[in-house]
């Protein structure tokens, strides 16, 4: 067999590498194609994982997510989820402090992806030592019971609290603060689930820590002092309003009062205790009046204590009935006359009884109104108008409420002049 010359092996040799070249160029090619490269914002915020040594945590807030851009095949956009991307801030072997953290990204090693951009590229972290301790509770009291009553004794269902957090905040706190208002309490009393407040040494909350637990449940023990006793006081009510008037109400305020001395007249004094007088005599109208207290001797007020009493006055409510009111007509067009049926009738009225007793029928006008009507027959509602004050609210009842009303022409003959009588002829020699 003839050897190939070397020109003809070389030639061969340029078409297969050419063939091959072409190959691969049509196989990028039409991979490029169905599987573009993308570069594009990654569509969620990745989380920021800050890493320190153990005992150290973070004591401000940073940024925790950052944006990243990303260059990869469509393939790989199609199934990337942000597990697979890794931002940390290092500050393993830093001591407590403010640091400004460069922040490293990678992602997965089996996904074909380029970190185009991220943004932020730095946060400021600060981190401490962490702290726990345990503190005391204490009450705050909003205000003091009233005057003559005090805080006998404070109890908590759990003395001490545990406190964590930075080592620089829990050095701060003193106590674990239950804040009550003591307003108006006059008698021993339970809260339960008192929110608690970590407070300096000036009573200032301290923020960045945790307490365990949260709340506490406090008994509150109140009692009267000794030189002070809480009695219940009655108005002095003298004497009753005018006849035909009641009362309805009295009501006073303040029903109890606190008063001071030695502690045997305090024991000798009487459950309840009176106002100065209240007269009510001749009273038609409701009214407020301010009373003192009548004490007995060696008994006093520790402040000024006034009752301020009401009394609501009303009179009494009764009904009267007026029979043969004759009906009134007005408003009735000129040359026309009106005819009414009936043209007497009942009136039924209830209001205050004093008043009514001093009515009579000429305080009562029954009004048939005629305006506007033509001749006819018409159904007239009635009015009835009572001249007499105090019956403003009265309740009054017309039978029958409607009449019938006969309207016609005016027929009244033209007037007639009278003939002058003859003249006289006087008589001769008369």
């Amino acid at each position: 067999m003839r050897a190939l010359s070397p020109r003809v092996v070389l030639e061969n040799l340029a078409w297969l590498i050419g063939s091959l070249l072409l190959a691969i160029f049509v196989w990028i090619s039409a991979t490029v194609e169905q599987n573009p490269v993308q570069v594009s914002r990654f569509p969620q915020r990745v989380p920021i994982q800050i890493e320190t040594d153990e005992g150290m945590i973070v004591t401000n807030s940073p940024i925790t997510s950052a944006q990243v851009v990303l260059r990869a095949e469509a393939s790989v956009w199609e199934t990337l989820e942000t597990q697979d991307i890794n931002i940390v801030a290092d500050l393993r072997g830093k001591s407590p402090g403010t640091y400004v953290a460069e922040l490293q990204i990678d992602v997965a090693t089996s996904r074909r992806v380029v970190v185009e951009d991220f943004q932020p590229r730095q946060i400021t972290v600060a981190i401490d030592q962490a702290a726990e301790a345990l503190i005391p509770v204490e009450i705050e009291m909003r205000n003091n019971p009233p005057t003559g009553f005090e805080v006998t004794e404070t109890t908590f269902d759990t003395p001490e609290v545990r406190i964590t957090g930075p080592a620089g905040a829990v050095s701060r706190v003193v106590a674990a603060q239950a804040s009550v208002n003591l307003l108006n309490e006059r008698n021993p009393l339970t809260r339960t689930d008192v929110r608690l407040l970590p407070v300096d040494a000036q009573g200032q909350i301290i923020s960045g820590v945790q307490l365990a637990p949260e709340t506490v449940d406090i008994s509150i023990d109140i009692q009267p002092g000794a030189d002070f006793r809480e009695v219940f006081v009655t108005p002095n009510i003298v004497g009753e309003p005018s006849p035909g008037y009641v009362i309805y109400s009295i009501t006073y305020d303040p029903q109890t009062i606190l008063v001071s001395g030695r502690p045997s007249a305090l024991e000798q004094l009487p459950g309840t205790i009176q106002t100065s007088a209240l007269y009510l005599t001749g009273r038609t109208e409701s009214f407020t009046q301010t009373l003192s207290v009548e004490l007995p001797e060696d008994v006093f007020l520790p402040t000024e204590q006034n009752v301020t009493v009401t009394v609501q006055i009303d009179a009494l409510t009764a009904s009267r009935r007026f029979d043969h009111l004759p009906v009134q007509v007005q408003g009735l067009g000129a040359g026309l006359q009106a005819s009414v049926a009936p043209s007497e009738v009942t009136m039924l009225i209830t209001g205050p009884q004093p008043v009514l007793d001093t009515l009579t029928p000429g305080n009562i006008s029954i009004l048939a109104d005629l305006s506007n009507l033509a001749p006819g027959n018409h159904q007239v509602q009635l009015n009835a108008v009572v001249n007499r004050e105090g019956l403003s609210n009265a309740v009054i009842s017309v039978l029958p409420a409607i009449l019938e009303v006969q309207i016609t022409p005016n027929a009244t003959p033209p007037t007639q002049t009278p003939q002058a009588p003859p003249a006289l002829t006087p008589r001769p020699g008369g």
